[in-house]
């Protein structure tokens, strides 16, 4: 069994905007949460479809699948800008930032990708979906404490644009540290 998701990189300059925001949030003063557990550089991705765990005799169809929608997809122009939080940001379980531009592509591409694994027997998810890029998990934070304030002041920062040439299915390994992700495929969107 693997446990797999599909997503989208961030681009490199993203991702050290990302990080430096990261290492911000390190320093919001301890009261506010119990703990914050940022997300690992090579973590950082905007999350398409999450699979779970997945018999590796399923994993060809699914391979297949997810580059023949590469391959008829244009890439997508998407920008990321913006913290906030998981379930709301009076009390976080999630801090993230967002994307602005280019998110409905994002959506339907997201869509597109739960109907093929839908076809595939993969469980829909049947959740708001909100395209984001997770920044740090957040245990028992202070409702309306220093972590609201500090998302508040932060809920308009440019990131910049999401690597939106490829789509990439990842296998995910759980360790105590955090996931390490590793790229299967990462077919290039359009085919190209």
């Amino acid at each position: 069994m693997k446990r797999l998701f599909v997503a989208m990189h961030v681009a490199d300059s993203t991702a050290e905007k990302l990080l430096a925001v990261q290492a911000e949030l390190e320093r919001v003063p301890p009261g506010a949460a119990e703990k914050i557990r940022p997300v690992a550089h090579q973590a950082l991705h905007l999350t398409l479809k999450f699979l779970g765990e997945t018999d590796e005799g399923r994993l060809a169809d699914l391979e297949q699948a997810v580059q023949a929608l590469a391959a008829r997809t244009r890439p997508i122009e998407a920008h990321v800008a913006g913290v906030s939080a998981f379930p709301d940001t009076r009390r976080p379980r999630a801090v993230f930032a967002a994307l602005t531009a280019g998110a409905g592509a994002v959506m339907a591409l997201a869509e597109e990708l739960e109907v093929i694994c839908d076809d595939l027997g993969f469980p829909a998810e049947n959740r708001l979906r909100v395209p984001h890029v997770t920044l740090a998990r957040v245990d028992n934070a202070r409702p309306a404490g220093e972590l609201t304030d500090w998302i508040a002041e932060r809920a308009k920062i440019d990131f910049g644009p999401v690597a939106g040439n490829n789509i990439v299915l990842y296998e995910s390994k759980l360790q105590q540290t955090g996931s390490i992700y590793t790229a299967l495929i990462a077919p290039t969107l359009g085919g190209g």
